[in-house]
């Protein structure tokens, strides 16, 4: 999916908050979590609060507060969006 049909997943207040997606996959241990870790940093981005909707919990180091997790048989459901607009709203 490009940028804009990942943003279309959600409702339309998010749709900013969504900035940008990995690029190469990476194969490493928590491959995804450095994914996104060199992404804020090739684009000058220094978030240190963020999060990332995964299905995948061994992506990221163990107990990520910096992860949603997602089910790999449904995706994204109320209650990952429930815990991303809780997030966004401290």
């Amino acid at each position: 999916f490009n940028l804009e049909d990942i943003k279309n997943f959600f409702p339309v207040p998010l749709h900013d908050k969504i900035i940008g997606m990995t690029g190469q996959a990476l194969m490493s241990q928590h491959a995804r979590y450095h994914e996104i870790k060199n992404y804020l940093k090739d684009h000058n981005k220094s978030l240190e609060d963020w999060r990332a909707l995964d299905d995948t919990n061994f992506e990221f180091p163990e107990n990520c507060e910096n992860l949603i997790l997602c089910s790999p048989n449904t995706g994204i459901q109320a209650k990952q969006i429930n815990e991303l607009e809780a997030w966004l709203k401290n």
